[in-house]
């Protein structure tokens, strides 16, 4: 399946094309993610969502909508450049490492199990630091809309690869930030209590890591 053209559209001074994907997987929510190399809103929508509803988002979340835009602008895509913090050997986007040079998805096959080993060191410490219950753990690559996700009917964390680039106190941020929707599913007030108490800078780490800072 691939993105269809929907239109184009102008928010605050800016032309954005609008795309749009429907999945069988997704059963209510609507989701999208802005991709500044193409200057582009991907929409993925429910197979018995109406195109209308990407209408709906545009004209009355529109704040929202241009805080997304703003905010892939004002990433610093320098921290792909780094590994857990320290800065790589990189010539012209290409990674060199073991007399090798690579692209950052050749990287990260290249470092997959060393990645996903300690990513998920970093994610059974705050489990067993927390006292929370045993997950099922996976690292995925490819996603564009967040960092870390919890399926709490699932059982099931999944871990943004591109976290492997910043320092292990940012990781530990967004496992804590993904064990607290055990208890909290939305992102309430009582919500950022508990991951406050489990994290007590939370707010100073999510935001280095918004802005790709990575330690």
């Amino acid at each position: 399946m691939e993105y269809k053209f929907y239109k184009d559209i102008t928010l605050k001074n800016q032309n954005i094309k609008v795309y749009y994907i429907k999945k069988k997987s997704l059963k209510r929510s609507i989701k999208y993610t802005f991709k500044k190399d193409s200057n582009s809103l991907c929409f993925s929508l429910p197979y018995f969502v109406s195109l209308n509803e990407i209408d709906n988002i545009l004209n009355n979340d529109k704040e929202r909508v241009v805080r997304l835009i703003n905010r892939s602008n004002n990433i610093n895509k320098d921290y792909l450049n780094y590994y857990l913090g320290e800065k790589l050997d990189v010539y012209d986007s290409l990674i060199y490492i073991d007399n090798k040079y690579l692209t950052l998805n050749e990287f990260y096959k290249y470092k997959q199990k060393e990645i996903y080993d300690t990513l998920y060191k970093f994610f059974k410490e705050e489990e067993e630091r927390l006292h929370t219950k045993k997950h099922i753990f996976k690292v995925k690559s490819g996603i564009e809309s967040y960092y870390g996700i919890n399926y709490p009917k699932k059982n099931t964390i999944i871990l943004n690869i591109i976290l492997i680039h910043f320092s292990e106190e940012i990781i530990k941020s967004v496992i804590d930030h993904e064990l607290t929707h055990d208890t909290y599913h939305g992102h309430g007030k009582e919500f950022y209590i508990s991951l406050l108490n489990s994290c007590p800078n939370y707010y100073e780490l999510d935001s280095k890591l918004k802005k790709g800072v990575v330690k």
